[in-house]
């Protein structure tokens, strides 16, 4: 992860939570109408959604979105806040309260 407080001047660089990306993937990371940070990414064979609610310091929710670990995936988010992600096998529809509903909270 790399953070510039000063316009990107100069960078700092930290682990991130989550396992890197391969070739032939994209993931997705997003500011939603509501507030959060959302990110789609993959994870060994699946596809998961974090949210952050402190501008990316920690990642407090993620959910397992499908089975799938590859292709390249695009998202936007519609005045209804309903959010619409297309990866290179398949359309997903969900909003902020699907994301929460039953998801795993992760510890600080």
């Amino acid at each position: 992860m790399s953070y510039s407080s000063d316009e990107g001047d100069t960078w700092t660089y930290r682990e991130s939570p989550f396992q890197g990306i391969g070739g032939g993937q994209r993931l997705v990371l997003m500011r939603l109408n509501e507030g959060p940070l959302m990110l789609v990414s993959f994870e060994d064979k699946n596809i998961f959604v974090a949210l952050s609610l402190d501008e990316g310091e920690t990642w407090a929710v993620r959910k397992h979105l499908a089975e799938n670990n590859s292709g390249y995936m695009a998202a936007t988010q519609t005045p209804d806040n309903m959010i619409h992600l297309i990866t290179s096998r398949e359309y997903f529809r969900f909003n902020l309260a699907w994301i929460m509903q039953n998801s795993v909270k992760l510890k600080k």
